[in-house]
């Protein structure tokens, strides 16, 4: 386990709508939890309240989550890819819109980011065993 008697719990995706109910469910029972959230964005992180618990980084960058997941006991995965609408759309002339994935932020790319995550946590963890 962490440093206290307490598990700590990362919520990865804690800036989203079920990652921000996650962590404000954990938190109100933080005499059983120490918890985390982990954001894509420092935007993200003060949208949330940018306190210390928070961390910023990418599932899909190795080294920014490094911080995050370190000495963690649980993790919870609450990312997505996110798509983005083509340019060019205009709502008042009606249709649909066309959307698109920025290079690296597929489905699939994400989804293996999601399991890289996984495989480093449990790294970590049997380490300090």
């Amino acid at each position: 386990m962490a440093h206290t008697s307490r598990p700590t719990v990362l919520v990865a995706g804690a800036g989203g709508r079920i990652g921000q109910i996650a962590c404000k469910l954990l938190k109100q029972s933080s005499e059983h939890f120490n918890v985390r959230g982990l954001v894509r964005t420092e935007e993200s992180k003060e949208k949330i309240g940018g306190t210390d618990d928070v961390f910023v980084g990418d599932i899909r960058d190795a080294e920014s989550i490094l911080p995050a997941i370190h000495n963690i006991d649980s993790l919870i995965i609450l990312t997505r890819a996110v798509p983005e609408i083509k340019p060019g759309f205009d709502p008042i002339k009606g249709g649909r819109p066309e959307f698109y994935f920025e290079d690296g932020a597929y489905p699939e790319q994400v989804d293996w980011a999601e399991a890289w995550v996984c495989m480093q946590f449990d790294r970590f963890r049997h380490q300090r065993r």
